[in-house]
């Protein structure tokens, strides 16, 4: 894989993963992923989990107080292994995306990949 991706020029994202029980042990192994191909200059540069909600809201648009089956809130104990690795993500890499401040860098690069 990390030939492939090197050929293509392509990160790896690991996304829409996520458990309904027994959950932070996954997302855990799922961003630790992550933070080890980063030191590594591994291809695998981040990870999305399924799905963030608001207060009150499930997958499927309705109220339910858990908030359905996998999505996680911002008070679950998987947001903040998310957040966590967030931020060690940011200090570890510094690409191209790590580095774009400016609506006109992310123009320039467009422009520049043709």
């Amino acid at each position: 894989m990390h030939a492939d991706t090197q050929s293509l020029g392509k990160p790896v994202l690991f996304e829409e993963f996520g458990k309904a029980d027994g959950r932070d042990p996954f997302y855990q192994a799922a961003y630790d992923a992550v933070e080890n191909s980063l030191k590594s200059e591994g291809p695998l540069k981040g990870a999305l989990f399924w799905m963030m909600l608001g207060d009150g809201q499930d997958e499927c648009g309705g109220n339910v107080k858990d908030g359905g089956l996998f999505g996680v809130t911002e008070g679950d104990s998987a947001f903040t292994i998310a957040r966590n690795s967030a931020q060690a993500s940011k200090d570890l890499y510094s690409g191209p995306a790590a580095t774009c401040s400016k609506k006109a860098d992310a123009s320039a690069a467009v422009s520049a990949a043709g």
